[in-house]
């Protein structure tokens, strides 16, 4: 009895293990799996993530270090480089313009003036320069009685004769005549210095030109019209050499009287126009018998009475006779009635 029931236990146990064996494995996971939750919580697999290597990126430092260094090479290269083509800028001006000057120049000494050195020249370009000239009486009042011209030795003409070979030009603003004595309307004249040193005597019953030929050797006059004249006294005699009168010259308007004096002749311009010119048959010389230096002299204080109706201004003085050209563009311009400062006229309470 005990040996039959021995024997069926153990068939049991091998139909039982070969059961167990013939069990899927996923079977046996998922029994497993609810063996495991059911005695404890779910535990997850780890999981190993796989290393992902990253570029590595160069530091900032060193990145603006290179920029800055080539922005540098780049800088001094293109400042180089724009250095170098302004020079050669300049010096292509330069080079055609010297060239452009020889031009110039050859053309104005073998085919036409194209400089214009002195006022008056022929030319279009205009070359400053220092003119040989000076202006008295400039100052916007009337000089004083016997004023001298020029003035004094540090006058850069005071050594200059003014014999021959000279110009002068003076604005003039006449007013109502007869204010002033007929025989007595003196502009201006020239004498010796010596001669005249204490101011022009006013003559002693002599007539204005016999008077004037003993002292002066030039007088710029007014007649006992509205004529202006001009006389030179020459050589030892004082003969006179006169040029014929301008008659009618304007009154209450400003006028310009430009004489110009060679060897032998003298030529008088109203307003840049040819009036009058005079041949003399000598050299023209000095009637004074030092033979001093020549000095101009504005009228004296007897040749304004009883008023003044004369009035001057811009005495300008060359050494030299002048072309006709520069007495028409000469400077400066021809004075304004303001510029003279005239007194008021006899009888009227405002200037003119």
């Amino acid at each position: 009895m005990n040996t039959t029931s021995s024997t069926i236990q153990s068939a049991i146990a091998r139909i039982l293990g070969s059961k167990r064996s013939g069990i899927p494995s996923s079977t046996s996971s998922a029994s497993s799996a609810s063996a495991s939750s059911a005695s404890g919580p779910l535990k997850m697999p780890s999981l190993s993530m796989p290393s992902l290597s990253m570029p590595s990126l160069p530091s900032f430092s060193s990145s603006s270090a290179g920029f800055a260094s080539a922005y540098s090479s780049a800088s001094s290269a293109s400042s180089a480089e724009g250095g170098s083509y302004f020079l050669r800028v300049i010096f292509y001006v330069f080079m055609y313009g010297f060239i452009g000057f020889l031009i110039l120049i050859l053309v104005h000494f073998t085919i036409t003036p194209v400089f214009r050195f002195s006022p008056g020249d022929k030319g279009l370009i205009g070359i400053p320069g220092t003119s040989d000239s000076l202006v008295y009486w400039n100052n916007r009042v009337q000089p004083p009685p016997d004023d001298p011209v020029p003035k004094n030795k540090d006058d850069s003409l005071s050594g200059y004769s003014f014999v021959n070979k000279f110009s002068f030009s003076v604005d003039l603003y006449v007013r109502r005549l007869i204010d002033t004595a007929a025989n007595k309307r003196i502009i201006l004249y020239k004498a010796d210095s010596t001669d005249v040193s204490g101011g022009l005597t006013e003559s002693s019953g002599q007539d204005l030109s016999s008077h004037m030929q003993q002292n002066t050797s030039m007088i710029l006059y007014l007649s006992d019209t509205n004529n202006l004249g001009l006389t030179f006294f020459c050589g030892a005699s004082g003969t006179p050499y006169s040029i014929r009168e301008i008659k009618n010259i304007p009154l209450y308007t400003p006028f310009r009287i430009t004489v110009v004096v060679e060897d032998r002749l003298f030529t008088i311009y109203l307003n840049g126009r040819h009036v009058f010119q005079r041949i003399v048959p000598n050299v023209i010389t000095s009637n004074s018998n030092r033979g001093g230096v020549q000095k101009f002299y504005s009228a004296p204080t007897w040749a304004n009475n009883p008023s003044k109706t004369i009035f001057v201004q811009n005495f300008q003085v060359w050494p030299r006779a002048i072309r006709l050209s520069e007495v028409q563009s000469s400077l400066p311009a021809l004075a304004s009635v303001a510029d003279f400062k005239a007194s008021p006229e006899a009888g009227t309470p405002s200037s003119a």
